[in-house]
């Protein structure tokens, strides 16, 4: 059985006050003193859009038999990768009650709105086959920055696919045209980047490893690898 890896959370920037811990976590003042002479407390504060980048990541690679190619080698056709990466995007939204609305807010691949009423929109969603498509006037990336500026407290995802080594040169342009195009707002987005990593073997595709980024102004985080198949060293 494949070996899985638990990823890693950011990090929060959490308020030190003593009324912004009340309002954050109950009897917080309470418990450390309590505790506190036993280790140091700290509060983890995990907002939706994280926990549905994560649950995602567990989603999408809980059908690795889906990809297997042959022994240790795993891939998928372009339809079978569309068709999985909206399913695993629903259920993740049946798991974290959320609702899912595909190819809508201007033709956008999924939106992640609450049940609330209204529904608050929390995150905008797409995903592309041709990692160097995502660039440019109407693109993926100019489309879920549009849709952030337009709603100030949504986020963005993105899955795309792209070679091993030019993923550092990949994630660089990514990160630069975010961090530039959001800058001016009042509370710049983050983008959870997804990016299968694969090498070409033969004209096909060979998956190694989902790789996650969470991109926003003055922050860069890299969170654990998900590897296909058996853990590797490289």
């Amino acid at each position: 059985m494949a070996k899985r890896r638990t990823i890693e959370l950011p990090e929060p920037e959490v308020e030190t006050d003593d009324e912004s811990n009340a309002q954050f976590y109950p009897q917080f003042e309470e418990l450390a003193k309590r505790l506190g002479h036993l280790a140091k407390l700290e509060q983890q504060y995990i907002d939706l859009q994280s926990a549905f980048s994560v649950s995602f990541v567990s989603a999408f690679m809980a059908e690795q038999p889906l990809y297997a190619l042959g022994p240790d080698r795993y891939g998928v056709s372009r339809s079978g990768w569309t068709y999985h990466t909206a399913l695993a995007i629903l259920q993740t939204c049946k798991m974290m009650d959320l609702v899912c609305k595909f190819e809508t807010l201007g033709k956008r691949d999924a939106v992640i709105e609450t049940h609330a009423d209204p529904p608050k929109v929390i995150l905008v969603a797409e995903w592309e086959w041709e990692f160097e498509d995502i660039f440019g006037s109407g693109k993926e990336l100019d489309k879920l920055q549009a849709s952030c500026q337009k709603h100030s407290e949504m986020e963005a995802f993105l899955l795309t696919y792209c070679p091993t080594t030019l993923y550092p040169e990949f994630v660089q342009r990514v990160a630069e045209y975010w961090i530039e195009s959001t800058g001016k707002q009042v509370n710049p987005p983050n983008l959870f980047l997804h990016t299968v990593l694969f090498d070409n073997k033969g004209g096909i595709r060979q998956f190694s490893r989902l790789r996650t980024a969470q991109l926003r102004v003055g922050q860069i985080l890299f969170w654990n690898d998900q590897l296909f198949g058996e853990e590797r060293t490289d």
